[in-house]
């Protein structure tokens, strides 16, 4: 829409036919914001009707078609350019006014509650727009304090209501202090659980590691019976050594150490193969020897000899 100044400030939607009392509403502050048929109190008459014209005008562009149609009608048998624009909105409200019954209204307001996602200003507040219908009269404090005092959530907050006589402003205060006291109060608690469990974790986490040169042991072994061909060792396999580039000082080659080297345990199998075989040989000849003599005196051993006949034959046999 345009402007004087070319400035614009908000939309206005064509009416939808709901409650045009929240409309009007919207249309004076749009018109406020806007400077749109502001004139001064001391400002002559043809001012205030050209003003007053340009309201009008504006209303009638942003209603929307259906609107503009009703109001025609609603006009009849007078032509609508003849109203002024305070008689326009006087037709559109008694027109759109919402029809209630108070006695349904009123049940509305007792039956309300806080609700788990309302805080204690928006339950009060929501008391206050249920109340507009219930024509409560001077009875509306009062009224507003009781369903608020047996509406609120919280029972804590509610004996403490109860304990002391409260107007409906002062009873907000209170529990609003209190809600959000309560909501402290648990997020503290939360905190402190969330530590709690944080530290326990990171307990249970040094118990599984244990550190050493700034490199994780994993307490846990490999699967039993195997070892890592790197390095030896039970608690990882070839693919997490950290022996993978690490030169064997007997064949030189990288990739393993030297205590699970196969070519030295090759040579190392024979050499003590070779060994046995020395050592049973000498031990041996040194039996036969020893089984010859005694204390070094070489013997002379008898032996005799039984034939078939019965006869008998004795020979011996000097070993030295």
């Amino acid at each position: 829409m345009a402007q004087q100044n070319n400035t614009c400030f908000g939309v206005l939607e064509p009416f939808d036919g709901g409650d045009f009392i929240d409309y009007s509403e919207r249309l004076n502050a749009y018109f406020i914001a806007n400077n749109i048929g502001q004139v001064a109190a001391e400002a002559n008459e043809a001012a205030k009707q050209a003003a007053d014209k340009r309201k009008v005008a504006v209303t009638i562009s942003v209603m929307g078609k259906s609107t503009y149609s009703t109001l025609k009608d609603l006009c009849l048998p007078d032509f609508l350019a003849e109203k002024s624009y305070e008689e326009i909105i006087t037709i559109l409200k008694g027109f759109y006014k919402p029809k209630v019954l108070e006695v349904a209204e009123t049940y509305r307001f007792h039956q309300a509650v806080q609700t788990e996602s309302e805080s204690v200003p928006q339950y009060a507040n929501k008391l206050k727009r249920l109340a507009v219908h219930c024509n409560f009269g001077t009875y509306l404090t009062r009224a507003l304090r009781h369903q608020f005092v047996g509406g609120v959530r919280s029972r804590s907050i509610r004996k403490k209501l109860l304990s002391e006589d409260r107007t409906f402003d002062q009873a907000v205060k209170v529990a609003q202090a209190d809600e959000l006291a309560e909501k402290e109060s648990k997020e503290l608690l939360l905190s402190a659980e969330r530590t709690k469990t944080t530290q326990a974790h990171s307990i249970s986490n040094k118990k599984k590691y244990s550190f050493k040169g700034g490199e994780a042991n994993k307490a846990k072994p490999v699967e039993q019976g195997k070892t890592c061909f790197r390095c030896g060792s039970t608690q990882h396999l070839a693919d997490k050594c950290s022996h993978t580039y690490t030169r064997c000082n007997y064949c030189k080659k990288a990739g393993h150490l030297t205590k699970v080297c196969f070519k030295k345990k090759k040579a190392d199998s024979k050499a003590k193969a070779h060994n046995i075989v020395a050592t049973h040989t000498d031990e041996s000849s040194d039996s036969d020897s020893d089984m010859n003599s005694v204390n070094g005196t070489p013997l002379t051993i008898f032996m005799q000899n039984v034939n078939s006949v019965g006869q008998k034959s004795r020979h011996n046999t000097n070993w030295e």
